[in-house]
C-alpha cells in the first residue's frame, strides 16, 4: 500500500516552493506558515518572507516588528513569534536539531511541527498526524489509533520525508473532508471505508461577531492605537485599532463595513473615522503613531482593511452604536508612546568555525568471523579522546555498515561471469558490519557528523544501509552520504554544509571519479553555505600508500581517484576544508589558496580488524580553525593520538603522527605553505597569497580541428606585452597590452577595439592587416572636463573624493563595451574611478565616436557597471551595476551623444546601501568583486527589446526585467550556479549561459525564461556542456552556428555546436582568458589573456576560423 502511495505522489505531487529544498530552516518556516493556513496562502507568502530573512542568523536577529510585518496576510501571529524565538535559540545552540524531541523544547514547537520538520528535513523516523493524515488513516484503516501510523512507517521502509508528505498530500487532493475522489485514490482497494467514516469530526461552525472598529487621526495624520489585552476574543496581546463588540448596526448607517475571518469567528465590522486632538494621557495601552509606522506595530489584514480608504474621510452614521463595553463616542486622545519591542540582544559574532576531523572509524563488526565486539557497547572506547572532541563540526568516517541484520554474503561467495558461484576465503575479504547499538558511542564521545561514502557502507546490502540510515536518524548524528544526503550546520554567525565523496556505491553517491559533477555540486553548496567542507575516501591502501602519487591511483584493479586534482578542483569550486581517508595510513597535508587538504587522516579506531604494527597504528585528529566569512584558514592543530591492540585510542606524548605528517608534506607538497609546529601546531608559513596558476604561453599556429575536418581554428597572430623580442613575425609586443579584459568588433569588421584594463587605455586596432590603429586614454582633469556629463547620476551621492576635491578628475578602469547606432558609438565602462577604493561612488560610461575614435562624452553611472547593453530597437543602453544590485537605463534616442539622458533605475531584489558599506571586516579590507549583493554581471535584452535578461554571478539564476514597466519581475532557475556571461541567439528563441564556477554553457529557451520569471521560477536547459573550469566570455558566430567560449582557469578556447552544445573543437591559449570577440565575417576570434598579480597572459590572439 505505502508503494503504491509514494509511487502516486512522486508522480502527483505538487510543485510547492519548500520541497525543492532540504535546509531545515526552509522546511521550518513553511512548516509554521501552515499550520491552519492553506497552501495558496503560505505560496505567495514564502518565498517574500524568505527574500527579507534568507538564513535562520538574519530571522533570529531581525527585531520582532519585522518579523510580524513580514507574517502579514498569514494570520495567527502568535506562530511569527514562536518562529523568531525558535530562530534565536537555535542560533543560540548552534546546531539546528535533527530529532523531533529535541525540537520540541523549541518555541512553538509541538508533535506535529517537531515531527514534521524532522522527517523532511532530517528523514528521521517520526510521523506526521495532522487532521488529512488523521482522516486518511481513519477512513483508509478504520482505525483512529495514532500507532499504525507508526508501524506504516516503519514496516514499508520508505523514507520519513516522502511518507509524511505522501499521507497528507493524499488527504489534500484524493481523500478531501468534503466530495472524496474515490475514483482517484491510489490506495483505494485497501480502503476499510469507501471513503465516509461515521466518527469523522466535522469542521466546527464559525460564530458570528459585530465589531465597531474607530479609525482616530489627528491634525498631523498620526493614528491611535491600542493594545489588545490577554481577554480579547481573537489578536491578543497585539496592537490594533480601537474596536468594541456591538450588538448589529442598524442597515443603512452610512459607515464602512468589512467582513474578514479570524479562528472560528466571522466578523462584521463597521468602520467609523474621528478626528482627534492628540491631548496626553496617562493611559499606556493607547499609542499615536506616524502613518509612515504603522507597519511596525499592526500585523492583521482586519486593521488594514479597515483603514483603507478611511483615513482623512469624514466622520459618518451609526454615531451612538450599541457599546457592550463602552461609549462609541468616547473622545480618545493620548500623547503616551509605549517602547517598541526591543531587538535581541545580539553576542559578539564568532570569528571562526572549529572544524575537529578524525579517519576511519570501525566501532564493532559482526564479520568478518569472528565477530569484534567491545564489551559494554563500546563504552570507554573513546575516554581519552572525549576532551579533544571540541568544537563546531566534529567529524569522522564511519568505515562499516550499521544494522543488525546484514544478510549479505560478501566474503562467502562471489558470482563468475557465468552467474555460477564459487566459494572464496574469507582471508583478503573485508565485510564490515556493526551492530546497531554501538553507534550512540560516537554521539556519546562528541561527534556530530560521519561520512557514509566509502567502499563498506554497502557492505550488507541496500537494506543495510537503510539500517544504517535510520540508527544514525535516531540518536541525532548527522551523516554525508548519497547525493541528497548533505548534512547542514548552523552555528552562530554562519552555516556549514559537509559533502561526502567515494568511488563506490552508484550513481547514487558522489564519486571522486566524476570531477566536474563534484565541481558543479560544490559549487551549488557555495551558494547557499559560506563554508562547504569536503570528505572523501578514495586512494590506494597499506603501508606502500603513505606517499602522495601524481594522477589517478588504481589498487585492486580499481581506480580511486586522481586525488590531487580533485582536492584542488573543489577547492576552486569553493571548498573551505578537504578531509580524505581510505588508504589506512596517514598521508601529506596540504594549504592549496590558503584552504587545508588533509589527504588521509587514516584510520582513529577501528576495532579488532586492522593491522596495528606500524604507521596503519597512528590516529591523526584534525582541529582547524576556519573563518565564518570565507572558510580560510586561520590555525589549527594535529593532535597525535595512537591505536592500542585491539583497536583503542590513546594520546600519543610522542607526537608521531603530527611528525610522520610533516614529513610526507615536506617529500610529497612541492612550496608548501603549511608549517606544522613540533606539537602539531598548523599555521601557513607566510601571509596567504592569492594563488597563480603556472603561465602558458601558445606558439604561434597552434591549431585545432573538427573530428570531421568541417572547423578549424588556428592561432594565426598576436598582441602582447611579456616578450620584447618574438621569434614568430605575428607575435607582436604592444606595451599598449595591460591586463586586457574585453574585446569587440565594429559592426563593418573594419576595427577591433581591446580595453586596457589596468593601462586606462582602449586600443584600437585593424583586424586585417593586424595592427594598432591608436590608443584612447580614460584619464579626465581640468583640461578634458568638458567631457564629462552634468547629469546626476540617477539617485547616487560621492561618499569618498579625490584629493583635488573634484569628483570628475579621475581615471577609469575600462571593462566591458557595447555599440550602438550601427557602429557610430563605442560605449566604454569603467569598473571605478580610481580615487575609489571600495567602489562606493558612482562610476562613469564613455561614449566614442568610432570614426574619429574620440571620447564625446562620459556619463555617470551607478557602482561597478561591469556589463552595458543596447537594446534592439535603438531606445536603451543598460548599465549592468555589479556594485549594489541595480540596472541603470540611458535614453540614446538620436544621434547626438549630449542628448544621452540617463532615465531610471531597477533594483534586481533588494538594493543595497551603499552608505552602510562596511570597507573592513575583521580588520581586513573587503574585496568587492566578491562583496557585491548578487554581483549582477551579464545581460541581453531580448529581440523585442521587452525584456531585460540579465546573470546573478552570486546566488544563480538569470533576472527578468520588464522594459516597459520599468521592474524586476523575478529569476528563474535551472542553468548552473554562477551564471556570468549571456548572449542571445541571432533567430531572439535561444540564450546561452556561461557558468563561471561550475565550467558550464548552458543553452536556455527564451520565452519559457520570461513566462516563469514570475511563475515556477525554473527552467529546464535544452542542451549544457562543461567547457572547463572558469568559463568566462562566450559569443555567437554571427550566423549563429557556433558557441566560442573563453575557459579561464585551464586555459583555452573552446568552440561548441550552438544547436546541441557538442564540443566541436578546442585550442590552448595564453594564460587566464578572459574575454573574446568574434569579427562579423566569423573568419577571426580575438581572446584576451588578463594578467594577475603581474602574472599572466597579457596578450590578445588572434585565431583564424575556418569552416567548410
Amino acid at each position: 500500500m505505502v508503494r503504491k502511495l509514494i509511487a502516486w505522489y512522486r508522480k502527483n505531487k505538487r510543485d510547492l516552493p519548500w520541497r525543492k529544498t532540504r535546509d531545515p530552516y526552509r522546511i521550518m518556516v513553511s512548516e509554521f506558515m501552515l499550520v491552519q493556513t492553506t497552501v495558496a496562502t503560505v505560496v505567495k507568502r514564502y518565498e517574500l518572507f524568505l527574500k527579507e530573512f534568507p538564513t535562520i542568523q538574519t530571522l533570529a536577529e531581525a527585531p520582532l516588528w519585522k518579523v510580524k510585518k513580514a507574517w502579514t496576510g498569514l494570520g495567527y501571529n502568535s506562530r511569527a513569534v514562536n518562529l523568531h524565538r525558535a530562530a534565536q535559540e537555535i542560533v543560540r545552540q548552534g546546531n539546528f536539531p535533527a530529532n523531533p524531541e529535541d525540537l520540541k523544547t523549541l518555541p512553538g514547537f509541538g508533535p506535529y511541527l517537531a515531527n514534521a520538520v524532522s522527517s523532511i528535513a532530517f528523514e528521521a523516523p517520526a510521523p506526521v498526524l495532522d487532521t488529512n493524515v488523521r482522516r486518511v488513516i481513519l477512513r483508509l484503516l478504520n482505525t483512529e489509533d495514532p500507532g499504525t501510523l507508526d508501524a506504516m512507517l516503519v514496516e514499508s521502509r520508505a523514507l520519513p520525508s516522502e511518507f509524511n508528505q505522501a499521507m497528507m498530500e493524499l488527504g489534500a487532493l484524493i481523500c478531501r473532508a468534503r466530495e472524496p475522489r474515490c475514483h482517484a485514490c491510489p490506495v483505494r482497494a485497501f480502503c476499510a471505508t469507501e471513503g465516509v467514516h461515521p466518527v469523522e469530526q466535522k469542521p466546527a461552525a464559525s460564530q458570528k461577531l459585530e465589531l465597531f472598529i474607530r479609525v482616530h487621526q489627528d491634525k498631523t495624520g498620526r493614528v491611535l492605537l491600542e493594545r489588545r489585552g490577554p481577554g480579547e476574543k481573537f489578536l491578543k496581546n497585539t496592537w490594533g485599532l480601537p474596536a468594541t463588540v456591538i450588538d448589529r448596526c442598524p442597515p443603512g448607517n452610512g459607515l464602512k463595513t468589512l467582513t474578514h475571518a479570524i479562528m472560528r469567528w466571522r466578523i462584521h465590522a463597521h468602520v467609523d473615522h474621528a478626528q482627534s486632538d492628540g491631548l496626553k494621557t496617562t493611559d499606556a495601552n493607547k499609542k499615536w503613531v506616524p502613518e509612515k509606522q504603522l507597519g511596525r506595530y499592526l500585523f492583521s489584514s482586519l486593521w488594514w482593511k479597515a483603514l483603507t480608504g478611511s483615513i482623512l474621510l469624514a466622520l459618518a452614521g451609526c454615531a451612538s452604536p450599541k457599546v457592550k463595553d463602552q461609549p462609541a463616542t468616547q473622545k480618545l486622545a493620548v500623547e503616551i508612546p509605549v517602547p517598541e519591542e526591543p531587538a535581541p540582544a545580539a553576542a559578539k559574532p564568532k570569528e571562526t568555525m572549529t572544524v575537529v576531523a578524525a579517519g576511519d572509524v570501525l566501532l564493532a563488526s559482526m564479520s568478518p568471523e569472528p565477530p569484534s565486539l567491545p564489551p559494554h557497547d563500546g563504552r570507554g572506547l573513546y575516554d581519552e579522546v572525549k576532551p579533544y572532541l571540541k568544537g563546531d563540526i566534529i567529524f569522522a568516517n564511519l568505515e562499516s555498515a550499521v544494522t543488525d541484520n546484514c544478510s549479505t554474503e560478501k566474503c562467502r561467495k562471489s558470482a563468475n561471469k557465468k552467474g555460477k558461484t564459487a566459494n572464496i576465503s574469507p582471508k583478503g575479504c573485508y565485510q564490515f558490519a556493526t551492530p546497531a547499538r554501538y553507534a550512540k558511542t560516537m554521539i556519546e564521545a562528541g561527534f556530530n557528523v560521519v561520512s557514509i561514502n566509502n567502499n563498506h557502507s554497502l557492505d550488507c546490502g541496500g537494506q543495510g544501509y537503510l539500517d544504517m540510515v535510520t540508527t544514525l536518524n535516531n540518536i541525532g548524528l548527522r551523516y554525508a552520504g548519497k547525493k541528497n544526503e548533505i548534512a547542514e550546520f548552523y552555528v552562530a554567525g554562519a552555516s556549514a554544509a559537509v559533502i561526502a565523496f567515494g568511488f563506490t556505491g552508484g550513481r547514487e553517491f558522489p564519486s571522486v571519479l566524476n570531477i566536474p559533477e563534484a565541481v558543479l555540486s560544490v559549487a551549488n553548496l557555495k551558494a547557499r553555505f559560506p563554508i562547504v567542507i569536503v570528505s572523501f575516501h578514495g586512494g590506494a591502501e597499506g603501508l606502500d600508500a603513505m606517499r602522495l602519487p601524481q594522477g589517478m591511483e588504481i589498487f585492486e584493479n580499481t581506480k580511486r581517484g586522481d586525488l590531487r586534482a580533485f582536492a584542488h578542483a573543489l577547492v576552486d569550486a569553493g571548498a573551505a576544508l578537504v578531509i580524505g581517508h581510505g588508504p589506512h595510513v596517514p598521508r601529506a597535508m596540504e594549504l592549496y589558496k590558503n584552504r587545508l587538504i588533509a589527504y588521509s587522516l587514516g584510520n582513529f579506531q577501528t576495532y579488532g580488524k586492522m593491522n596495528l604494527a606500524d604507521q596503519r597504528a597512528y590516529a591523526p585528529m584534525l582541529s582547524v580553525e576556519l573563518h565564518v566569512r570565507d572558510g580560510s584558514f586561520r590555525g589549527g592543530r594535529i593532535v597525535s593520538f595512537i591505536q592500542k591492540e585491539p583497536g583503542i585510542p590513546l594520546f600519543d606524548p610522542q607526537v608521531r603522527a603530527a611528525k610522520l605528517i610533516k614529513e610526507l608534506g615536506r617529500k610529497d607538497i612541492a612550496n608548501n605553505l603549511l608549517e606544522i609546529a613540533p606539537d602539531g601546531g598548523l599555521k601557513a608559513l607566510e601571509e596567504p597569497k592569492k594563488y597563480i596558476p603556472p603561465v602558458k604561453r601558445v606558439p604561434i599556429g597552434a591549431t585545432a580541428k573538427s573530428k570531421n575536418n568541417d572547423f578549424r581554428m588556428t592561432l594565426s597572430a598576436r598582441f602582447q606585452h611579456y616578450n620584447r623580442s618574438p621569434e614568430h613575425p605575428r607575435d607582436r609586443y604592444d606595451v599598449m597590452v595591460q591586463s586586457p579584459k574585453s574585446a569587440g568588433f565594429r559592426p563593418d569588421g573594419t576595427k577591433a577595439y581591446v580595453n586596457s584594463l589596468e593601462g586606462f587605455t582602449t586600443v584600437a586596432y585593424d583586424p586585417v592587416a593586424l595592427k594598432q590603429l591608436g590608443t584612447i586614454r580614460h584619464c579626465f582633469d581640468e583640461k578634458n572636463a568638458g567631457l564629462i556629463s552634468s547629469q546626476k547620476p540617477f539617485d547616487y551621492a560621492f561618499i569618498v573624493k579625490p584629493k583635488s576635491g573634484d569628483v570628475d578628475h579621475f581615471c577609469g578602469k575600462p571593462v566591458e563595451m557595447a555599440f550602438s547606432h550601427e557602429g557610430r558609438f563605442l560605449w566604454v565602462s569603467y569598473y571605478r574611478r580610481d580615487y575609489d577604493e571600495f567602489s562606493q561612488n558612482p562610476s562613469a560610461v564613455a561614449v566614442i565616436d568610432t570614426q574619429t575614435d574620440a571620447i564625446v562624452t562620459v556619463l555617470p553611472s551607478g557602482p561597478i557597471p561591469k556589463f552595458i547593453t543596447p537594446s534592439p530597437d535603438g531606445r536603451w543602453m543598460a548599465f549592468v551595476h555589479w556594485g549594489d544590485n541595480t540596472v541603470g537605463f540611458v535614453d540614446i534616442r538620436g544621434a547626438d551623444p549630449s542628448k544621452f539622458r540617463l532615465s531610471h533605475l531597477v533594483a534586481v531584489e533588494k538594493r543595497l546601501n551603499l552608505s552602510d558599506l562596511e570597507t573592513e571586516t575583521n580588520g581586513e579590507k573587503i574585496d568587492r568583486d566578491s562583496e557585491c549583493g548578487l554581483c549582477l554581471r551579464g545581460a541581453a535584452f531580448t529581440k523585442d527589446s521587452r525584456h531585460l535578461l540579465i546573470g546573478r554571478l552570486k546566488g544563480g539564476g538569470v533576472a527578468v526585467i520588464d522594459v516597459a514597466k520599468r521592474r524586476y519581475i523575478g529569476t528563474v532557475w535551472g542553468m548552473r550556479p554562477t551564471p556570468r556571461h549571456l548572449v542571445l541567439h541571432p533567430d531572439g528563441k535561444w540564450l546561452y549561459t556561461s557558468s563561471n564556477v561550475s565550467g558550464y554553457i548552458s543553452k536556455l529557451n527564451v520565452q519559457e525564461i520570461i513566462g516563469n520569471a514570475s511563475g515556477s521560477h525554473e527552467v529546464k536547459p535544452a542542451a549544457e556542456v562543461f567547457a572547463g573550469s572558469g568559463a568566462r566570455t562566450i559569443d555567437l558566430s554571427p550566423n549563429g552556428r557556433w558557441v566560442f567560449a573563453a575557459v579561464n582557469t585551464d586555459s583555452k578556447l573552446v568552440a561548441l555546436n550552438a544547436e546541441n552544445l557538442t564540443k566541436v573543437a578546442e585550442v590552448p591559449a595564453d594564460s587566464f582568458p578572459v574575454g573574446l570577440a568574434v569579427s562579423p565575417d566569423n573568419a577571426q576570434v580575438w581572446v584576451t589573456s588578463q594578467g594577475r598579480e603581474l602574472h599572466g597572459g597579457n596578450s590578445v590572439s588572434v585565431y583564424r576560423i575556418e569552416t567548410e
